[in-house]
């Protein structure tokens, strides 16, 4: 009987001890919604600070990490230099720095490439309207590869011509509408008569 009677109690001083025993709660559901909140306007803040209110240790840590990598990834673009990138402690946060400043440098060559293309482009328009303009050849702007410049040049050489010969109808020569009316709105204000 002593044996069972010990058994019995045993269980009971198990209990007693251990609420006696100074303990860490472990995280209840409510503190890990807390967190959660907390990581979240920590990370979208980019303050640190903030972090230290989590209780989860792994969760703080974490949320310490994403902001500095955060940090150091804007640093590094805004530098363009991808060994910074090493100095982020979660891998694919350093995968993905790397991979936005090989992503940046390739719009910018192209943007480079585009507005020197660009300019070339417009170079050669501005010659060909001005040979065009000077020797009151229209057929040279067929030359010209965009639509707009194209009819803007072959407007320059035919309203001037119309103008010079006072003939509302060379305008009718240009070959688009809006720039036809346009032409023809020179005689309409006080200019030459036909």
């Amino acid at each position: 009987m002593k044996k069972l009677a010990f058994f019995t109690l045993l269980p009971l001083l198990f209990a007693a001890c251990s609420s006696a025993a100074p303990h860490e709660e472990a995280p209840s559901n409510a503190d890990a919604i807390l967190d959660n909140d907390i990581y979240n306007e920590a990370i979208n803040a980019g303050e640190v600070s903030r972090c230290e209110s989590i209780v989860d240790p792994t969760k703080k840590q974490e949320c310490k990490d994403v902001i500095e990598a955060r940090t150091i990834s804007e640093l590094a673009l805004s530098k363009k230099d991808k060994s910074k990138c090493d100095d982020i402690k979660i891998s694919r946060y350093a995968d993905e720095c790397r991979n936005s400043i090989d992503l940046f440098v390739q719009q910018e060559e192209a943007a480079a490439k585009f507005a020197e293309e660009q300019a070339k482009i417009n170079a050669e328009t501005n010659a060909t309207t001005k040979k065009a303009f000077e020797s009151s050849d229209s057929s040279l702007c067929k030359n010209i590869e965009d639509e707009n410049q194209k009819y803007s040049c072959m407007y320059d050489v035919i309203a001037n011509e119309a103008l010079a010969k006072k003939d509302i109808s060379v305008c009718d020569n240009i070959g688009r509408d809006d720039f036809i009316q346009r032409c023809k709105t020179l005689f309409n204000n006080d200019g030459p008569s036909s």
